[in-house]
């Protein structure tokens, strides 16, 4: 059974280091192709203008990070293939067109366990006989005005903070040779993965990181909106976004942290030294202080000594 809680965990780590779309969607291609059995292609096919031509900067204005073809010509849009793992595939999907397509115009995941039943299916191999489709959707701060308005459920503070679903920027496409290879808790598990490109995906064009996106919702400022003047609070919601990926940070390093007084802790227990070592302690309570701003050195030292605490309780437990 394929272990997506790891492939995601996996993916937030290659996202830290770079999370533009070339990248962080070459990565998730090939986690998934070493982890998921019995798959022929693992993939990314990305919602793009046709025939535009490249602009001055060499940045190609193509891609549409989820132009909405419902508020636009569908016809001026098509799914281009991205960043793969397999045979060379098909390079153009219509809107509306194969599992792809579909997944792209109903903006829900499409889970077909025999390929060859689903109407206009495109076979770009012959090999394949079931299919998961899972769209990916840009995402903006969702602003404090559009969590008082509620925004029509798009406003969430789940497990990503305040966010807004853009429409549709990509489609993530895996296929098996096998019928029915792909089953309720492979869409759970692909969606929950999918869940964190969504959140990680750089706010940079896909292509070259030169230029903000730019679409029918978010213009010409950017998803993030436009820089506040001097002294003007931020969004609420961007400062959420700021704070759970600093959390997440700090949390990571928590982990490292506890696991380094496992080994003190056993060390300790091998040479017959007591865990409490209390000029130590006072030591390190001393240089947090010294560390931070005057208005932060108690709240640092308070966290300092938690961090402590913490690390003597787990060295405890390792001598009952």
């Amino acid at each position: 059974m394929t272990d997506y809680k790891l492939l995601c965990r996996q993916l937030e780590i290659f996202a830290e280091e770079d999370p533009g779309f070339v990248p962080l969607l070459s990565n998730a291609s090939a986690l998934l192709w070493e982890a998921l059995p019995d798959i022929n292609w693992a993939g990314f096919y990305l919602v793009m203008k046709k025939d535009v031509a490249e602009d001055d900067d060499g940045s190609d204005p193509r891609l549409t990070a989820g132009s909405d073809p419902a508020a636009s010509d569908a016809s001026a849009l098509r799914l281009v293939l991205g960043p793969f793992q397999g045979k060379p595939a098909c390079i153009h999907i219509e809107y509306g067109k194969g599992v792809c397509g579909t997944a792209w115009a109903e903006d829900a995941t499409q889970l077909v366990a025999d390929v060859h039943q689903f109407p206009g299916h495109i076979a770009c191999d012959s090999a394949s006989n079931s299919e998961i489709v899972v769209p990916i959707h840009i995402m903006r701060v969702c602003t404090a005005e559009d969590a008082k308005e509620g925004s029509g459920g798009a406003c969430s503070s789940a497990e990503n903070g305040l966010r807004k679903t853009g429409p549709v920027a990509a489609v993530l496409d895996i296929d098996s040779p096998l019928f029915g290879r792909f089953t309720e808790d492979d869409k759970a598990g692909l969606e929950a993965f999918v869940r964190v490109l969504e959140a990680s995906l750089s706010l940079e064009s896909p292509v070259l990181g030169r230029k903000p996106i730019e679409s029918a919702e978010t213009g010409a400022e950017g998803l993030l909106g436009a820089t506040p003047a001097p002294g003007t609070p931020r969004d609420l919601g961007v400062l959420r976004v700021e704070l759970e990926q600093t959390d997440r940070e700090l949390l990571r390093l928590f982990e490292r942290r506890m696991e380094l007084s496992r080994e003190v802790g056993l060390y300790k227990m091998e040479k017959g030294l007591p865990v409490l070592d209390s000029a130590k302690e006072a030591q390190k309570i001393r240089a947090a202080k010294d560390s931070l701003p005057d208005e932060l050195k108690e709240y640092g030292a308070r966290f300092q000594q938690v961090l402590m605490d913490l690390g003597k309780e787990l060295q405890q437990s390792l001598r009952k």
